[in-house]
Parts: C-alpha cells; structure tokens; sequence
C-alpha cells in the first residue's frame, strides 16, 4: 500500500504546501481505503470490491497531484508505487 506522510512544511506560497485540510483529505483517504479494504476482505461481495477500488482509485488521484512535490528519487518511488497499485486494482474483478 502506498502511505503518503507529510513531515516538513513548505512556505505558503510553494505549489506544494499542504494545508491542514490537504492533509486532513489525504488521511481521510486513506482511512477509506483501509476500512474498505477491510469489509471486502470480511465480506467479498460486488459492492464491497466496488467501494474498494473507488476508495483506493480516489486516494491514488490524490497521490499523483503530490508527485512534483517529492524529490526525484521519492518521486520515482511513489510513481512506481502508484503504477503497481493501479495494476492490483486492475486486476480485482469485482463482476
């Protein structure tokens, strides 16, 4: 699973600072996935697989607007994190 933490903050004025909100967004997101993922996992139905991968689609979407803020080493490592991850969802047949 990809976990995107904050740690430093950036001036205000930067593309990348995140606001308290962002922040709280980002976790919210990710507790969406993990409960999500919890429930499928407990109960496998087709509306449970779907509110996982929507979860895990929306927190992914978030991952990618965090990209260019990353250095490019993190950033190669989230990228690939995020290709790896939309190839898990990919392969979950919710039908």
């Amino acid at each position: 699973m990809i976990c995107i933490a904050f740690a430093c903050r950036k001036p205000a004025d930067s593309p990348c600072f995140v606001t308290e909100s962002e922040s709280q967004e980002v976790t919210t997101a990710l507790e969406d996935v993990v409960q999500t993922g919890l429930t499928y996992s407990e109960d496998p139905t087709q509306g449970n697989c779907l509110a996982y991968q929507e979860a895990f689609r929306a927190y992914l979407d978030i991952a990618k607007e965090f990209l260019p803020c990353w250095t490019p080493i993190h950033r190669d490592e989230l990228r690939e994190g995020i290709k790896d991850a939309e190839e898990e969802l990919a392969s979950l047949d919710c039908r």
